[in-house]
């Protein structure tokens, strides 16, 4: 599998300084950027496929969200993602008063295990799954650990 990279802090597609060549990304970095893409993804913006997209509106911004219904749409994006093998743990929390939805999940993949934990936070009419619920902070909720060692990821789109 590989992917035009994206870059992580802006979401336009990563140039190289040099030649201002196209970057490619593969691997473990891909399937980051695949959920990362995916979450960002509103129901009805394809406009090849309407049907595609996670309900944010209809279903997640709303006054009183179901979590069972919100955990079914976002393990539906996560077991959907290619390279993911399978979901090895997920748990999602909403805190009423803050209005923070926060969710941790970890996915066996083609190259290790991918682990998220953080917050849903909303910026204009995108969303931003955050390392810290409530601030879009520098420290990262993405992490990987596989035949490579561990690491954590750039923050941001």
């Amino acid at each position: 599998m590989k992917d035009l990279l994206l870059n992580p802090i802006t979401g336009d597609l990563a140039l190289t300084l040099k030649d201002t060549d196209l970057v490619i990304v593969d691997g473990v970095d891909e399937i980051v950027q695949q959920l990362k893409i995916r979450f960002r993804f509103f129901l009805g913006e394809c406009l090849f496929d309407p049907s595609k997209g996670i309900n944010y509106f209809g279903q997640v911004f709303v006054a009183n969200p179901n979590l069972g219904v919100i955990t079914n749409l976002f393990k539906k994006v996560i077991i959907g993602t290619g390279g993911v093998n399978n979901l090895l743990s997920f748990s999602i929390s909403y805190d009423k008063k803050k209005r923070v939805l926060s969710t941790s999940f970890s996915v066996n993949t083609l190259y290790g295990v991918v682990s998220y934990s953080g917050g849903l936070e909303t910026v204009g009419s995108s969303v931003f799954l955050i390392g810290s619920p409530g601030s879009t902070s520098s420290s990262s909720g993405w992490s990987f650990t596989g035949l490579t060692g561990t690491r954590t990821f750039v923050e941001g789109f």
